[in-house]
């Protein structure tokens, strides 16, 4: 059975939004916690964003403060990533995205002017095994290097406006956070940049995305936070609501992990740095992309694996190479094109594997995708 390109369209609709963030007061312990889920920790590389407006009046010196936008495991020395100003005891004005592996943490830090995050900004930190990179306001802003590994898995929550409580108060964020997101892989300055004003929702491929309107699920893949203490909901800055046009179907083939397929912003004319993307795949590997007019609901077998793209109706079969921890970029751009407008396109992944494929190889679900 063919999927209907009108179908799919219908099945993304935006949602409503109603344009409201986390408000939290430092020195008073409150936050949300989002239990533990394999999600949180993405294998495949990283990158975590949120909008944020900081009142560095409220953080003193004389002790210590971290304000904290997020991080995964708030126990003491166990931190995968976080997000935060390390205020110290000097009340110093660093901006630090911090990633972990199983060999040790990398830090990205950026200095602040007085001021500068007191209105609304987005803030973004990514990793992709090679480097740790710090972004504010789409514009990149600090590197460290990385050492090619995986982020190592403490498990633990992750908590969304306070780190470690060991001393009350003196982690939790001052000012407003929104949209909190973490994608599980990479994304470049242009299309961190591209969606930076957009309030996510429905993003295939594992992402995940707290918009903070007023309660606490995350719109993309359902994980569901907890408020501790008494944070508050204020108005922000309005963003514009985006649910996505790309739509996951089928499954992945293998014995091993399972690969999925993403998108790395909206698929809009025109967009010239619109990637495909993979991740869970297997490293260093060679493989092809597949785009094609027509998707199949029912897949047929080709050299193992389950293909739920027409092969009749490819466009686009394009050799690539997955990365040292197992992601895949595909840059393909959208032309200046009015008549593209409107278009649904299907998409797949294949890699060489011969532990894991049947047959030597495994495949990606697949995404449908429709041209905004």
């Amino acid at each position: 059975m063919k999927l209907s390109p009108f179908f799919l369209v219908l099945a993304v609709a935006p949602l409503s939004a109603q344009n409201t963030g986390l408000q939290l007061d430092h020195g008073v312990d409150e936050h949300v916690d989002v239990p533990y889920d394999p999600l949180l920790i993405p294998q495949s590389g990283l990158t975590v964003e949120a909008w944020i407006r900081y009142d560095e009046s409220a953080v003193t010196t004389g002790s210590y403060h971290w304000p904290t936008v997020l991080r995964q495991n708030p126990a003491p020395g166990q931190e995968t990533y976080f997000l935060r100003v390390g205020a110290a005891a000097s009340a110093n004005r660093f901006l630090d995205f911090k990633i972990a592996t199983a060999s040790g943490g990398s830090t990205a830090s950026y200095s602040f002017a007085p001021g500068e995050l007191s209105t609304w900004t987005h803030v973004a930190g990514t990793y992709d095994g090679t480097m740790v990179r710090l972004f504010v306001n789409g514009v990149e802003a600090a590197t460290a290097p990385g050492n090619g590994q995986p982020l190592v898995d403490n498990g633990g929550p992750l908590r969304i406006g306070n780190g470690d409580l060991t001393v009350a108060g003196a982690e939790t964020w001052a000012g407003e956070i929104d949209e909190v997101r973490v994608w599980p892989f990479a994304r470049s300055a242009a299309e961190i940049l591209q969606t930076r004003d957009d309030m996510l929702a429905g993003l295939p491929g594992g992402v995940v995305s707290f918009n903070l309107d007023g309660h606490y699920v995350d719109t993309s893949s359902g994980l569901q936070g907890t408020p501790a203490g008494t944070p508050t909901f204020a108005v922000t800055t309005p963003l514009v609501p985006w649910g996505s046009s790309a739509g996951s179907y089928g499954s992945s083939t293998g014995n091993c992990e399972q690969l999925r397929s993403a998108i790395g912003s909206k698929p809009v004319v025109p967009f010239a740095d619109f990637t495909a993307r993979c991740v869970r795949a297997p490293k260093s590997s060679a493989g092809f992309f597949l785009v094609g007019l027509t998707g199949y609901a029912t897949p047929f077998r080709v050299l193992g694996v389950d293909v739920f793209v027409d092969l009749a109706s490819v466009v686009v079969a394009a050799p690539i190479q997955s990365d040292g921890l197992g992601a895949a970029r595909v840059k393909v751009g959208i032309d200046d094109d009015p008549m593209l407008i409107g278009t649904t396109v299907f998409t797949q992944f294949m890699f060489l594997d011969p532990v894991c494929g049947p047959e030597g190889f495994v495949s990606s679900d697949a995404l449908s995708v429709t041209i905004l």
